[in-house]
């Protein structure tokens, strides 16, 4: 069962409609991004993705104040859920460890405790695309924050992120429908080199959560 109306952000006072999955590992999921098709451009500038947008019965992106401040509350960990194209293929990732520091900061990763033994109770193990991630301020095409001397990898890649030089995981890229990879498209390299992905879908949840139930796979 998932439910699109689950998330109440108290800090701010505002009710978000997100996608949650009460299936995996026990429940208690909240989806930060979800790329299921083209229907969301991510396309967009440093100030749209520091708020919500596009829909929460399909692709969307919750924001860098949202995540920021779901990620500070509680410590939390995270789960990504990656299907390549081609093949239809299922992996996953799992950090023990997640969150975004604020504005002031510009939105720095700390991501941390990649947990292979999880992500293989969940299926096939995706590896870590994050690592090279950890520590990065958020780029943007107008924003280069990047440690790139050349280049806006944000431009290079398509892709909003927490580029370093650049990325090993191409997450907020402009979707695709090639199967093959490129540097624009949706690709997690530790996983597969030279795959396009047809989905993303990234779910954080406290890591303290109590769970009930028996564990099922997504």
């Amino acid at each position: 069962k998932s439910t699109t109306k689950c998330v109440l952000n108290n800090q701010t006072y505002k009710t978000l409609q997100v996608y949650c999955n009460f299936l995996a590992d026990g429940g208690g999921w909240t989806a930060i991004q979800r790329r299921l098709g083209p229907d969301t451009s991510f396309d967009k500038t440093q100030r749209e993705f520091q708020t919500y947008f596009g829909k929460a019965t399909g692709s969307y992106w919750l924001g860098l104040s949202n995540i920021n401040v779901l990620t500070n509350a509680v410590p939390q960990s995270l789960l990504v859920i990656l299907i390549e194209r081609k093949t239809n293929s299922k992996a996953y990732a799992f950090y023990d460890y997640f969150a975004v520091s604020n504005f002031k900061e510009m939105y720095r990763l700390h991501v941390s405790g990649y947990n292979r033994q999880k992500a293989l109770a969940f299926g096939k193990e995706a590896g870590d695309g994050l690592q090279v991630s950890n520590g990065m301020q958020f780029t943007t095409k107008g924003e280069d924050r990047d440690w790139n001397a050349l280049k806006n990898c944000a431009k290079l890649a398509n892709s909003a992120w927490w580029h370093r030089n650049c990325t090993d995981a191409n997450l907020n890229a402009e979707y695709s429908l090639r199967s093959s990879y490129g540097k624009q498209t949706l690709y997690w390299r530790p996983w597969k080199k030279m795959a396009a992905l047809k989905s993303v879908e990234m779910f954080i949840r406290p890591k303290q959560l109590r769970l009930s139930g028996p564990n099922k796979k997504t």
